[in-house]
């Protein structure tokens, strides 16, 4: 780390980059941490706790997400940073948690795989003989390569769409509850090109995220 005066003034900035902020009481402790052992604190990541406490049909659910999520950053201790991550990865709370720190090939495998995503952008109807391109051009366009890279040149063609699109075909969720989603193989695409060099949709998501990480 780089040397500086480790005072009251830095703990807190770092608290407010890392965190929401912290009480007197906050900023002192990390004080006496000093700079390494309090920045390991809060990269140090622990157990994420208890899901939100809510079910599909509760007319009140959105209230109690937000109640929960909000006491969730207010009261996160040690975990200031992933919260702080989790809110800045936006709405997927649980699925950013899990691996918003972690590398890039595995936030984009739980992403794909995750309910709420599977609905919004048609994955869940994305089946052999029939694939739905939606996810997966916003994937490569939005979420990881970009139209163009900085010459000008297209990241990706609409071939690559569209086996993409067959290579993610098959997951299939319970929109009654939007959890636990699971790879129906009788409706999986498999195309004789992309099984020799992917044997699985999670293999080639890992491919599409690693190309943008070199």
């Amino acid at each position: 780390f780089a040397m500086v005066v480790w005072d009251e003034e830095n703990a807190a900035h770092l608290l407010s980059r890392a965190g929401f902020g912290g009480s007197v009481r906050d900023v002192a402790r990390y004080v006496r941490m000093g700079q390494q052992r309090a920045v390991e604190r809060l990269v140090t990541i622990g157990p994420t706790g208890s899901r939100a406490p809510v079910r599909a049909d509760d007319p009140e659910g959105l209230e109690k997400i937000q109640t929960w999520w909000a006491k969730r950053m207010v009261k996160a201790g040690s975990r200031r940073l992933q919260e702080k991550m989790c809110l800045f990865w936006s709405l997927q709370n649980r699925t950013f948690r899990l691996s918003g720190l972690g590398p890039l090939k595995t936030v984009v495998y739980q992403v794909t795989k995750d309910p709420a995503m599977l609905e919004f952008l048609d994955g869940r109807r994305n089946r052999a003989g029939k694939p739905n391109e939606n996810y997966a051009r916003e994937l490569m366009e939005l979420f990881t390569l970009g139209v163009i890279d900085l010459n000008g040149v297209e990241n990706y063609t609409q071939t690559e769409v569209t086996q993409l699109a067959r290579a993610l075909t098959g997951f299939v969720v319970d929109v009654d509850v939007l959890d636990a989603p699971r790879l129906n193989e009788e409706e999986h695409h498999v195309h004789s090109r992309r099984r020799r060099r992917c044997r699985s949709a999670r293999t080639y998501t890992a491919q599409m995220a690693r190309v943008h990480t070199e």
